[in-house]
């Protein structure tokens, strides 16, 4: 018996997308909630030069577990799994 649901949206390469779409959705989040009034390539290089990128990238994969969680609720696996391929 196969316990994996088939869904057309059960493929690892939608979870890899998804895992590679939400984080830099959370970073663009992270961005406007900073309230500088820098462009957003301005806000990544200077993340950068002050040393914080990697605060803000660990900040925002976080986003990764919203598509992680929906996908398992789901029983969607294959998904889960691209989704932690794409971290």
């Amino acid at each position: 018996m196969n316990s994996v649901k088939t869904n057309k949206w059960n493929k690892w390469w939608i979870g890899w997308i998804t895992g590679i779409i939400l984080p830099i959705i959370g970073t663009f989040f992270l961005y406007i909630f900073d309230k500088s009034f820098h462009s957003y390539k301005n806000y990544i290089i200077l993340s950068y030069q002050l040393g914080v990128i990697t605060n803000i990238l660990s900040i925002s994969l976080l986003a990764n577990l919203i598509g992680f969680y929906f996908f398992l609720k789901k029983e969607w696996y294959y998904s889960a799994r691209g989704v932690i391929l794409g971290v």
